[in-house]
């Protein structure tokens, strides 16, 4: 049974995408458990840490709207993932030099302009690549399978376990090297969404939208999922 499943294209599809979100929610939520270590080296304020948060999330915030439009307009939602995943991967290991609260700043800032498209990305590609009757659970597979697994159980676990032994900048070494076998993987085991199947998406969607954002703001649920 789990040979059938895992020889189906789309269950490896979802998969390797799980596991692309899996790693960015590891950096994502790992520098919290690594800043009780953070702090008093770098004799961070309140404050601080709590812009070093916020910054990281309008970052991400503005790049997941911003690559979802350039996505669209360029059509390579697989060569845009791959390119982010190894710059994701080679920025991952910036933090192990930083030396002060500025550098640390910048590094968050850029973490959050290179993760802000994973998620929108693979979940495009779930959209186009998945059969319609499995659309719906492969994009919640993806979405809240992955992050919770890496980034709520085993991140914790392992940051501060290398943290304790070897310095909280060890912390960020663990990261690179799943980001890349993830861009390795998209690379060879993705396909690229093809233009036709994104046209039958746009398809199966309500006559009345021509995709634009009032379109979708004319929507009451989108303001209940805003607030929620």
């Amino acid at each position: 049974m789990w040979q059938v499943w895992l020889r189906r294209a789309d269950t490896r599809v979802v998969a390797i995408l799980c596991l692309v979100v899996g790693v960015m929610s590891f950096d994502q939520v790992g520098i919290n458990f690594l800043m009780p270590f953070i702090k008093p080296d770098l004799h961070l304020k309140n404050t601080q840490v709590g812009l070093l948060v916020s910054v990281y999330w309008v970052a991400f915030a503005v790049s997941s709207y911003a690559s979802s439009f350039l996505a669209e307009a360029l059509g390579r939602r697989k060569a845009f993932l791959v390119i982010t995943l190894v710059l994701f991967s080679l920025c991952s290991v910036v933090p192990c030099f930083v030396t002060s609260f500025g550098t640390l700043l910048a590094a968050r800032l850029a973490m959050g302009f290179l993760e802000g498209p994973m998620l929108p990305l693979a979940q495009s590609i779930i959209a186009l690549e998945s059969p319609i009757e499995r659309r719906g659970t492969y994009m919640g597979i993806v979405g809240n399978l992955g992050g919770p697994i890496l980034g709520l159980f085993v991140a914790p676990l392992l940051l501060v376990k290398l943290a304790s032994l070897y310095g909280w900048r060890s912390g960020f070494l663990a990261i690179p090297a799943p980001g890349l076998l993830c861009a390795l993987l998209v690379a060879r085991l993705v396909p690229e969404p093809s233009a036709g199947k994104s046209a039958l998406s746009r398809g199966d969607a309500p006559a009345a939208s021509d995709g634009r954002l009032t379109e979708v703001l004319r929507f009451r649920n989108v303001y209940l999922c805003a607030v929620l």
